[in-house]
């Protein structure tokens, strides 16, 4: 820091905490309307965040990637493509194993009543 810089700053001080005091004066009503809901928002981010650390920092490393420049990224898209090929297999399947299973079903239910017509018409 240069000389005169300390010498500005010495000049400024009085003035700022002039200012600061009487903005604090005619601002108090303004102001404590405005604290009241940040320090309910600020208990409630510090009680979500005792009870529940791992959540808190899974968002904070995805709002920290999403403003750092990370959503168009190829790594966003790969991860995003991923998770919607693991989404839709996991949605299909269950659709493809009934259809399977009753294809099966009824296969064998065609199976076995043909096999005991086939007996019928043999005894007879």
């Amino acid at each position: 820091m240069r000389n005169g810089d300390s010498k500005r700053s010495a000049e400024l001080a009085p003035v700022v905490r002039r200012a600061s005091s009487s903005a604090s004066k005619t601002g108090s009503k303004p102001a404590t309307r405005t604290r009241a809901p940040v320090e309910s928002w600020a208990d409630k981010l510090v009680q979500q965040t005792r009870e529940h650390p791992g959540r808190s920092v899974a968002m904070a490393v995805g709002v920290g990637y999403v403003l750092g420049g990370g959503l168009f990224s190829r790594l966003t898209a790969r991860i995003v493509g991923t998770a919607i090929r693991i989404g839709l297999r996991t949605a299909v399947l269950p659709f493809v194993t009934e259809g399977l299973l009753a294809l099966g079903q009824q296969h064998t239910t065609q199976q076995h009543t043909t096999q005991r017509e086939d007996v019928k018409n043999e005894t007879q």
